[in-house]
């Protein structure tokens, strides 16, 4: 509802000013609030769920300081959620309520992301390695890296 000056007064007329009642329709200014609202949520909610996740934070420490001993935490990690989903299945099957699948999900999806983390963080680790060894080789041949 919006209010705009009358020039001759009308059955809705208060104090020289007529009340108008929008359409369904938005204007561009507020379908642009709208979604800047919608991908602020969106942010935050990822960032949140990304913060819960503690499998996110050994692939964020895997990717940005690589460790030899990633992988085999990486495998183990993968190893226990496998074993977990496994487990859901069972208690599923036994008559548990069904929205222990949304648990079996979570369990299967950091299975798999930790286990595609084992090769992944291998590579990172010898890529390390090798700008390692070019840093200091040329550090060693006196050339500015």
């Amino acid at each position: 509802m919006f209010v705009v000056p009358v020039v001759v007064g009308g059955p809705d007329a208060v104090a020289g000013w007529y009340v108008a009642h929008r359409t369904n329709s938005i204007s561009i200014l507020e379908g642009r609030i709208m979604i800047a609202l919608i991908i602020t949520a969106t942010a935050h909610i990822y960032a949140w769920l990304h913060w819960l996740n503690p499998v996110n934070h050994l692939v964020d420490a895997a990717r940005h300081r690589p460790r030899w001993w990633y992988a085999p935490i990486a495998l183990a990690v993968s190893a226990i959620c496998w074993t977990g989903a496994l487990m859901i299945t069972g208690m599923v099957v036994d008559g548990y309520p069904k929205w222990w699948y949304l648990v079996w999900f979570w369990f299967l999806w950091n299975g798999l992301k930790t286990l595609l983390l084992v090769p992944f963080s291998l590579c990172w680790l010898i890529k390390a390695k090798i700008v390692d060894a070019l840093q200091r080789r040329c550090q060693t041949a006196g050339y500015a890296a």
